[in-house]
């Protein structure tokens, strides 16, 4: 009876995740690739959370929403504003988990910068002379020359928030109630504390199933709004 919802589940988090991922990463990539100072070490800052140990990283989280004494809240009250229970709130678990998954997308953005110091400055220099704004050279410029960066990252992006479990199972077991049941904590339980390994199975197959067609859909976006763009 939980599997539709765990589906529902999974969507919603990877639908966030995945938004937040590419938009955060893209734009990091965007200041990293200017002429600024100490932008290795920035480099290296944007890009360490993703090196971390997973756990130690799920942990300090964990800390960090803690509903009396984390250290958001404690800004919140500073602000006057009511505390949250970031993962303890059916309504705010998914978002919080979310945001975790889009802090760690450092691999994204040593991706994009690839894919931008790729594109020719010439392209840029002549739009400008045409009298394109900045707005308008990313618009036009760099997003359609770094659409095969754009795919790498969406298919590792969806890939690997689709199948998402260790940050669900240390913070929050699926929970409150099954608010944050994803398939892959849904699939645990069912092989592992109900030990019906063929139906765990099966929710890995349709894991792996709605991840093809997730990333097809997406990669036919990115395909399409590049074509126009080019057009």
């Amino acid at each position: 009876p939980y599997f539709v919802d765990s589906v529902k589940v999974t969507i919603y988090f990877s639908f966030i995740a995945v938004i937040g991922s590419m938009i955060y990463s893209l734009a990091i990539a965007l200041l990293l690739n200017r002429k600024i100072p100490a932008r290795g070490f920035f480099r290296a800052v944007f890009y360490l959370p993703y090196v971390l140990p997973a756990m130690a990283v799920y942990i300090g989280w964990s800390w960090l929403y803690e509903a009396n004494f984390g250290l958001f809240n404690y800004i919140l009250s500073l602000l006057g504003i009511h505390k949250l229970k970031f993962i303890a709130s059916s309504e705010l678990v998914v978002p919080s988990l979310a945001l975790i998954a889009v802090w760690l997308s450092g691999n994204l953005i040593v991706i994009f910068l690839a894919g931008l110091q790729n594109v020719p400055r010439v392209y840029h220099e002549a739009a400008e002379i045409d009298g394109a704004n900045g707005f308008q050279r990313a618009l036009y410029i760099t997003l359609p020359l770094i659409k095969n960066a754009m795919l790498v990252c969406i298919t590792l992006c969806v890939a690997g928030n689709m199948k998402a479990f260790d940050n669900i199972f240390v913070m929050t077991k699926g929970g409150p109630g099954t608010a944050s049941m994803v398939m892959a904590m849904y699939g645990y339980q069912v092989s592992f504390n109900q030990s019906n390994m063929g139906y765990g199975s099966c929710i890995s197959v349709g894991i792996f199933v709605l991840s093809l067609l997730v990333i097809g859909g997406a990669q036919g976006i990115v395909k399409l709004i590049s074509r126009e763009k080019e057009a």
